[in-house]
């Protein structure tokens, strides 16, 4: 489950990016460790997720 500190739009978009990190970065002006962070919380084995880190 998405931590409540997680923006629900910033997981959405990683979800919808099958987790790219360079998508991320650049829509939110994110740094590497920081689009990394909702990466994992899409990626974790409680929601389903598939996405290669």
């Amino acid at each position: 489950m998405a931590s409540p500190a997680v923006p629900r739009l910033r997981v959405d978009e990683a979800h919808a990016t099958s987790g790219d990190l360079r998508i991320l970065c650049e829509l939110f002006g994110l740094s590497t460790a920081g689009a990394m962070r909702y990466i994992e919380t899409v990626n974790s084995p409680d929601r389903g997720g598939t996405y290669r880190i």
